[in-house]
C-alpha cells in the first residue's frame, strides 16, 4: 500500500482493507444479500426473507456497493441509535412467545432478565422425526434428496424443502423441474408472493422449495384445509406434511422451526434432514480430521449410519451455536457505555425541552439574560434560547454517534498491539464524550451570545437550526459473521 506499518499510523485505511476483504470473502450474493433495482438488499439469515432498510455498518456497506458497481451517496446521518436489547428494557414490562425459546433460555435470560417457561400444547404432537440421512459428498446428498421427493411425491403427499440459501433453492427447483415435478419456490426474490405459496403448500401432490422457514409460524393447511373434505382426509392418511431439510444450520432454533412447519395443532406429519460431510457448517470444523479412516472408506451413494457421527455433529452444532451466543454477548458489551451515556443526554436535553425557560443562560450569564429579556422580552429570549441549546445537543450527539462508530469499525485491529479490545474502545469513547460535554455548554454560551434573539421562527433555518426534512427507522445488523472456527474456540 506504500504507506508504510499498517498497524502504525495507518488504522483507517487498516479499517477500508478489512471492509473490503470482509465484503469480498465472508459475504455471499443470493446468500447474505440480492441486488434489486440497483441497491444492496440484505437477506435475513433467521428468516430467509428481505430485510426491509435493513444496512451494515457504513463501511462495510460502502464495500459492498463498491464490490457490486453500485455507486455509494452518503447522502444522511445517524440521528440516534439504540440496541433491541435496551429498546425493549424501555417497556415497563415484556414478555414473548415462540415454539423454540426453550434452546435459547440462557441467552433470553443474559439479554432480558427473562425465563422461559414451557406452556403445554393443546394436541399433542404426533410428528415423526426421522433420524438424519448422512452422506460424505454433497453430490450423494443431492442425488439422495431428488431420489426422495420423486418417491414421496408419486403418492401425493405434500412436501416442503428447506433449503439454506436462495442459490441451493433455485437450483434444487430447477432440477426438480427436469424431473418434470412442479414446484413453488418461495426465497428473498418473490417473498411477495408468501402467503400464496404457504396456503396451497400442504395441497394434495404439491412441493415447496423454502429458504429459511423461521418466522413464518401461520399454519399450513393440509389438504384444501376444509377438515372433513375428500382432499384433506386423504393428505391426513398420506401421513401429512413431509419437511425436508438439505443441511443443519448453525442455528439450533432454526432447524427445530423448520421441522415446527409440520405436525402442527394435533396433525400427523414428518420431518427428515439430508446432512453431507461437505456441507459449510461442517466444513468450518474440518470434520474429515476427526472422523475414524473408517468413514473414508464409504462409497459416495452410500449413506453412513452411526449414531457416534450424528452425536458429533449434533455437538458441532451447540459449540457453533454458543460461540455466536459469546460474539452476541461481546457485542451487547460495546453498547451498554453508548447506552449509559445516551441516558444521560437525554436528560440533560428533557431537562431543557420540556421546561418553559432554558436554564443555561439565567443561570451562566445572569447579566445577560436580564439585558436580553429587557430589550426582546422573556418569552422570546427563552424560546431561541431552548432552541439553541436543542440544536447543539443534538449536532453533538450526531457527531459522537459517528465517532463511535468509526471507533468501533476498527477497535479489533488493536488485540494484534496484545491489548484488549473492548477496554480500548471504552477509554476512547469515555475520553470523547467528557470532551463532549466540557465542550457544550461553552460552545452554547459562545452561540447564545452571538444570537440575534429578534430572529423569526423562518430565520432559524438559516443559522443551521433546521430539523431533518425525512427521517427513517431502520434495522442495524451489527453481527460479525464468523466463518471459520474450531472445536476448542474460534480461528
Amino acid at each position: 500500500m506504500n504507506c508504510g506499518n499498517l498497524y502504525g499510523d495507518n488504522l483507517e485505511l487498516l479499517t477500508f482493507i478489512n471492509n473490503l476483504l470482509h465484503a469480498k470473502t465472508l459475504l455471499k450474493r443470493d446468500v447474505d444479500y440480492i441486488v434489486r433495482d440497483n441497491r444492496i438488499e440484505i437477506v435475513d439469515e433467521f428468516t430467509g426473507r428481505v430485510a426491509d432498510r435493513r444496512k451494515w455498518h457504513v463501511g462495510l456497506q460502502m464495500a459492498v456497493e463498491a464490490l457490486e458497481g453500485i455507486s455509494y451517496t452518503p447522502n444522511s446521518r445517524i440521528l440516534g441509535r439504540i440496541t433491541i436489547q435496551n429498546f425493549i428494557s424501555l417497556y415497563p414490562e415484556m414478555a414473548g412467545m415462540t415454539a423454540t425459546a426453550q434452546s435459547s433460555e440462557e441467552e433470553f435470560l443474559d439479554a432480558y432478565n427473562r425465563r422461559v417457561y414451557v406452556v403445554k400444547p393443546d394436541k399433542k404432537c404426533i410428528r415423526l422425526d426421522y433420524p438424519d440421512e448422512i452422506f460424505t459428498h454433497k453430490a450423494a446428498r443431492d442425488r439422495a434428496i431428488i431420489k426422495e421427493i420423486l418417491e414421496v411425491h408419486k403418492s401425493g403427499r405434500p412436501i416442503l424443502i428447506g433449503t439454506s440459501s436462495i442459490e441451493e433453492s433455485e437450483s434444487l427447483a430447477e432440477r426438480l423441474q427436469n424431473c418434470r415435478i412442479d414446484c413453488a419456490v418461495l426465497n428473498a426474490r418473490n417473498d411477495a408472493e408468501e402467503a400464496e405459496i404457504i396456503a396451497n403448500a400442504g395441497k394434495l401432490g404439491a412441493v415447496t422449495v423454502s429458504t429459511n422457514m423461521a418466522g413464518r409460524g401461520v399454519d399450513i393447511k393440509l389438504g384444501d384445509g376444509c377438515p372433513a373434505s375428500a382432499e384433506t382426509d386423504r393428505v391426513l392418511a398420506l401421513g401429512g406434511l413431509y419437511v425436508i431439510g438439505t443441511n443443519k444450520n448453525e442455528c439450533i432454533r432454526i432447524d427445530k422451526q423448520l421441522r415446527g412447519r409440520a405436525g402442527r395443532q394435533g396433525d400427523p406429519g414428518a420431518s427428515r434432514f439430508f446432512i453431507s460431510l461437505e456441507d459449510e457448517l461442517l466444513n468450518r470444523f474440518e470434520i474429515r480430521k476427526l472422523l475414524p479412516k473408517k468413514y473414508l472408506g464409504y462409497r459416495q451413494e452410500e449413506k453412513i449410519e452411526d449414531s457416534k457421527l450424528n452425536s458429533l455433529i449434533n455437538h458441532i452444532q451447540r459449540v457453533v451455536d454458543g460461540q455466536n451466543f459469546d460474539a452476541r454477548k461481546t457485542l451487547g458489551k460495546y453498547s451498554l457505555l453508548l447506552e449509559y451515556q445516551r441516558r444521560l443526554l437525554t436528560k440533560k436535553r428533557d431537562e431543557i425541552l420540556y421546561m418553559k425557560a432554558a436554564p443555561l443562560l439565567p443561570a451562566s450569564r445572569p447579566e445577560l439574560y436580564r439585558e436580553l429579556c429587557g430589550q426582546y422580552g422573556a418569552g422570546k429570549v427563552d424560546a431561541v434560547g431552548k432552541r439553541a441549546a436543542i440544536h447543539f445537543i443534538d449536532e453533538c450527539w450526531y457527531t459522537f454517534l459517528e465517532y463511535c462508530e468509526s471507533v468501533q469499525e476498527g477497535i479489533h485491529l488493536v488485540g494484534a498491539t496484545r491489548k484488549v479490545p473492548l477496554d480500548e474502545y471504552r477509554k476512547l469513547v469515555i475520553q470523547e464524550f467528557d470532551s463532549l460535554m466540557n465542550r457544550l455548554e461553552d460552545d452554547l454560551l459562545q452561540e447564545l451570545e452571538q444570537t440575534d434573539f429578534g430572529v423569526s421562527e423562518a430565520d432559524f433555518a438559516a443559522r443551521g437550526y433546521s430539523t431533518p426534512a425525512a427521517t427513517w427507522t431502520y434495522m442495524i445488523n451489527d453481527n460479525i459473521k464468523v466463518k471459520r472456527f474450531s472445536l476448542f474456540g474460534i480461528n
